[in-house]
């Protein structure tokens, strides 16, 4: 579902969406084209012929008040499978690739991005281990061209190395989960994250646990990411 200019994923979980991977779903249903035609007026019968009785997969593409169901049926060839627009009798042949994108899961459309802040964004950004806290804080240059400085605001306050501290920014920004799981809220945290941006009006907290040889990490959200 739409939620302002982002997508987010409603069922089977709440969570956010990979926009280009849904983008890519909408457009793959959006530009399908008929390769043949099965049937002109399809009855009971053919449906049951072409495996559309008991659709393979049913997609509803609502925009607005305006709603469209394709329902894709059995196999035709190797690289076609049977096809109905709910809204009109015929059955036709599409290409059998779309039936690999309505086949991924969830997880497949999920984004796995695990932060949300880019480094030249941040304004704040606590490193918590146990009950060892780093809190870095950004400093707005004065005057003309000026540029921002990073300063060390936990422990012992000290100006900070704002190479090293972008890097680090930079390293979290990019980090993208490899899988997702279930199961894994008992374990203790190894080290969470606190970053505020776009001028403190947001903030995220991403939690890493260890899980043997794995690294798993959590948002303030239901499932745990799977890192590389």
């Amino acid at each position: 579902a739409k939620d302002g200019a982002d997508w987010k994923i409603r069922k089977p979980l709440e969570t956010r969406a990979d926009y280009g991977s849904v983008e890519g779903l909408i457009g793959r249903v959006q530009t399908v084209q008929m390769k043949s035609i099965a049937a002109d007026q399809a009855t009971p019968a053919d449906l049951k012929k072409y495996g559309l009785e008991k659709p393979e997969a049913t997609v509803n593409v609502n925009a607005g008040s305006a709603r469209a169901t394709l329902l894709i049926g059995g196999k035709a060839t190797d690289t076609t499978v049977y096809a109905r627009d709910a809204s009109k009798p015929a059955v036709v042949t599409v290409e059998s690739a779309l039936m690999d994108d309505l086949k991924k899961g969830a997880d497949d459309y999920r984004r796995k991005d695990l932060f949300e802040f880019r480094a030249y964004n941040a304004n704040r950004v606590e490193l918590i281990r146990g009950k060892d806290v780093v809190v870095f804080e950004r400093v707005k240059g004065q005057g003309e061209n000026a540029q921002d400085k990073w300063r060390r605001v936990s422990p012992n306050a000290a100006d900070a190395d704002r190479d090293k501290v972008d890097a680090m920014l930079a390293k979290l920004a990019n980090m993208r989960a490899t899988s997702f799981v279930d199961g894994k809220g008992a374990l203790s945290p190894a080290l969470e994250i606190h970053v505020k941006f776009d001028d403190g009006k947001k903030e995220e907290v991403v939690t890493f646990v260890k899980d043997g040889a794995d690294v798993l990490a959590r948002r303030r959200e239901a499932r745990a990411a799977h890192l590389a």
